[in-house]
């Protein structure tokens, strides 16, 4: 009597799929979460440095600031649905620290409510600390500028760099950054040359937010957690790539 092989090995592979198809699921819906976390706090970071701009950009003129903690925590809710609280503390404006005058000062608490599948986690605390100088001019205290500041002023020339990932820095025509998405202030000049990318929405984003389009194909801006997105680059002046640790691209030489 013939055993039934090709019935054993059909049985065999959907005993291994049921075990396995979960576990996949399980873990895509991991990842999903994780980025929606990631696109949260590249939001809460912008838009506290943005404000942080905003208050800078009148110091010359006024002395207060107020409003900035409820200003700041409204734009927080308002622009993450998936953040529940947020709290602005040790807001200090236009303070004094190592010899510094004119600085703006703040942290920020805020909760990320997202929750992993099998409840593995129930939401993320979130905590960034600000500190920005105010527009109010500069009064030499110490001596003149040391030959190494200013050589970095005169090497000022632009690099491009992938912020999470690689350790290179780029020019702007190198191909290794060529096919991959620039981090961008979304404004009236994005949204008049591209359009709101159909997966992931981005049209809500208010001006002033970041977004990220692809310079040499496409014709959409997406948000941060895209999955159009999987990594993108940002530009910086050469020294500060240098300070941070990235060396010369071995195609282009960075510059």
């Amino acid at each position: 009597m013939m055993k039934n092989i090709s019935g054993s090995k059909k049985g065999y592979y959907t005993v291994e799929a049921a075990l396995f198809l979960p576990l996949f699921i399980l873990a895509l819906l991991t990842v999903g979460y994780i980025i929606k976390v990631y696109g949260c706090n590249e939001n809460v970071i912008h838009a506290a440095a943005d404000e942080s701009r905003y208050a800078a950009s009148r110091a010359y003129n006024i002395s207060t600031a107020p409003f900035f903690e409820e200003k700041l925590e409204s734009r927080i809710m308002s622009e993450n649905k998936d953040i529940t609280w947020a709290d602005v503390k040790r807001f200090r404006y236009l303070h004094e620290k190592d010899g510094l005058n004119g600085l703006i000062s703040f942290d920020v608490d805020y909760r990320v409510d997202v929750k992993l599948p099998l409840k593995l986690k129930e939401g993320f605390d979130g905590k960034e600390r600000v500190r920005s100088r105010g527009f109010i001019g500069y009064s030499a205290r110490n001596g003149p500028m040391p030959f190494a500041d200013m050589e970095k002023e005169l090497d000022s020339r632009t690099v491009w760099v992938f912020p999470y990932s690689g350790i290179r820095y780029h020019k702007e025509s190198c191909s290794h950054i060529a096919s991959y998405p620039r981090q961008m202030i979304k404004n009236n000049n994005v949204t008049g040359s591209y359009s709101p990318c159909r997966l992931c929405h981005p049209e809500n984003i208010r001006n002033g937010n970041l977004v990220y389009c692809f310079m040499t194909s496409g014709y959409a801006y997406h948000k941060g957690d895209c999955k159009m997105v999987d990594k993108y680059v940002i530009s910086m002046e050469k020294y500060q790539a240098e300070e941070r640790g990235y060396t010369p691209c071995l195609k282009c030489g960075g510059v």
